[in-house]
């Protein structure tokens, strides 16, 4: 800052050392102020240097609006872009950009200052440039947030959206929207039906139609974004072994419930977590300390129906590596001390899923 700069009102009067360092200003007639052209040039400089105006009344003694008016008489068009570098300045550096919580205001007061302000503002409707102003001011204020505020920013929301009836309302609409667009969904299609969509699909792939998913690779983040949202989806308990809630085949079903039949602490999709993933296995009978799997013979590639080499174009698989990752599952378990066993579908649907089990049976007890 320059030394020579000062304040007067007439040339007679008074100097007095400011608090400054090394700064002399004459005394101040209220009546009456003068600035040196000096100061005003200092003070819009300070100002470009991302001073703010409550420094600059610090240092100059000066009120707010007398400051704010030299500056904008001074700098024209350049002080709304010199501000917008000192508000950011000063919001890296950590300052409270709501002056009115410096007030002596209570956070009950506060709270209930901002709901009516939200209940001021309930049905109003914005434009389309006032939503596009928030959604970036939104996105650069989240972008600051560490990923810690942001998980709980996620939850609050969540809360919030749960709390005021949100999910209701979506689900109400969308089922709407379901039965408006989708009049089918849930019925059950007749044979004929059923018959006219395979001869589609059949015509389609015929005619070189492929699945929209084949061959595709996701990326990495793909995969790990889709690993995290399953996971969560398993945590919140949209997905859980043997509710129903994951899909299982009628074949299945009815070999379980005539283990079921038998053994009544059998257990319907069991999970078992060995050192590299975890599996799940259609029946668990602890008694026989045993696991079933029940083997769809496409799926799985039933031995006495396909080659090793065999190549399913829709799936982009060959039975080779499908019959190595059964065994791998199998193998994992076993080293851990359970008993395997595999029902096939052609077996089931030859001699029935009791005499099928007795199979099972006698096979694990040595007969």
């Amino acid at each position: 800052m320059l030394e020579n700069t000062a304040i007067h009102d007439t040339p007679q009067g008074d100097i007095y050392s400011c608090e400054r360092e090394n700064i002399k200003l004459p005394k101040v007639d209220r009546r009456r102020k003068i600035i040196d052209q000096s100061i005003i040039v200092e003070m819009c400089n300070l100002f470009r240097d991302c001073v703010s105006i409550k420094e600059l009344r610090e240092m100059f003694k000066l009120s707010r609006n007398k400051i704010t008016a030299i500056l904008r008489k001074e700098l024209g068009d350049e002080y709304k872009e010199c501000a917008e570098r000192v508000i950011r300045s000063c919001s890296r550096k950590g300052w409270n950009k709501h002056p009115v919580r410096e007030c002596n205001i209570s956070p009950e007061k506060l709270r209930i200052r901002n709901k009516k302000i939200s209940e001021a503002n309930k049905g109003h409707l914005l434009s389309d440039e006032q939503k596009e102003k928030i959604s970036i001011g939104v996105k650069k204020t989240y972008a600051t947030f560490d990923d810690e505020k942001k998980k709980n920013m996620a939850i609050h929301v969540v809360e919030t959206k749960r709390k005021n009836g949100y999910f209701e309302i979506h689900v109400k609409r969308h089922s709407a929207w379901m039965k408006e667009n989708c009049p089918n969904r849930g019925k059950k299609a007749s044979a004929e039906t059923r018959r006219l969509q395979s001869e589609a699909k059949q015509r389609f792939f015929a005619n070189g139609g492929k699945p929209s998913q084949l061959g595709r690779k996701r990326t990495p983040e793909e995969c790990e974004k889709m690993s995290l949202t399953t996971k969560k989806m398993w945590a919140d308990g949209k997905f859980s072994y043997g509710n129903g809630n994951v899909f299982r085949s009628k074949l299945e079903i009815s070999v379980y419930e005539e283990f079921l039949k038998r053994f009544t602490d059998a257990q319907h999709s069991f999970p078992i977590a060995t050192f590299e993933r975890t599996y799940s296995f259609d029946i668990y009978v602890p008694s026989l300390n045993l696991l079933v799997e029940v083997n769809g013979d496409y799926w799985h590639f039933n031995p006495i129906m396909y080659e090793a080499k065999h190549f399913d174009k829709y799936r982009n698989v060959h039975a080779q590596d499908v019959w190595d990752a059964d065994l791998k599952k199998h193998g994992a378990v076993q080293e851990m001390g359970y008993k395997t066993a595999i029902m096939w579908e052609f077996d089931i649907n030859e001699i029935g899923v009791e005499q099928n089990l007795n199979d099972v049976i006698e096979k694990l007890n040595g007969k």
